[in-house]
């Protein structure tokens, strides 16, 4: 592993649903090595997850 060993941590974590599916969004700093900051976006429709995004955000809190 080019990181190493790894500890995530997750802040700002957040829902918004409806019937018909539901957008949880999470900052999540993955910290070994070096500290990656990205923010996961994880989209559910009918129950299942169906579709998930982790996009690198340099900027984003630790």
């Amino acid at each position: 592993m080019a990181q190493g060993e790894q500890k995530a941590t997750v802040s700002d974590l957040a829902e918004a649903a409806n019937p018909k599916g539901a957008t949880v969004t999470a900052n999540v700093v993955f910290a070994g090595k070096n500290t990656v900051k990205v923010r996961y976006v994880m989209l559910y429709t009918d129950g299942k997850l169906s579709d998930e995004i982790w996009q690198v955000d340099p900027n984003g809190k630790s």
